[in-house]
């Protein structure tokens, strides 16, 4: 049930109007061969300088989907992120579940004391109630999640997390 029910959301907002309520993923075949890159999570002192690096490299663009208490514990690579051109949105304030507004809030309320302002947000763990998703689109935050997942939030310490 759970299948059909996931098929119905997608192919729900697929179509117009809802489309452009909730980002799932961009059409499959585009022209010009672009992809959304995003990173959830961070900023985190070891991973971040580490993913900078790499797309720049690269020459890469990304959305770091960041968390507003790790912003406040790491401002400087929030300045870093922008410098490098890179897309900065929402994943909330300490990656919780309870009260998405008042996660989104106060993740707001800290990237726009540093002259920023994210109107897109990643649900943690890509679990968004109804509730939560209307109030979203209420205040004008496109709700965005994923067409494809690394599973790498399933590893720990290089070991796979069971259960």
């Amino acid at each position: 049930m759970k299948s059909l029910s996931n098929r119905l959301v997608k192919g729900l907002f697929a179509l117009f109007p809802f489309n452009r309520l909730l980002c799932w993923r961009v059409r499959a075949a585009r022209a010009d061969g672009c992809l959304a890159l995003t990173f959830d999570d961070g900023p985190d002192a070891r991973y971040t300088p580490a993913v900078l690096a790499a797309l720049r490299r690269v020459g890469f663009q990304a959305t770091f989907f960041v968390l507003g208490a790790r912003v406040e514990q790491h401002p400087e690579f929030l300045s870093a992120i922008r410098a490098d051109g890179h897309e900065i949105a929402i994943h909330g304030y300490d990656h919780s579940l309870h009260d998405i507004p008042g996660q989104v809030r106060r993740c707001a309320g800290i990237l726009s004391a540093t002259g920023k302002v994210a109107r897109l947000m990643r649900p943690p763990g890509g679990y968004l109630r109804a509730g939560d998703w209307a109030w979203l689109v209420r205040h004008q935050y496109v709700p965005v999640l994923w067409s494809f997942d690394t599973g790498d939030s399933m590893i720990s310490g290089g070991k796979w997390k069971h259960g």
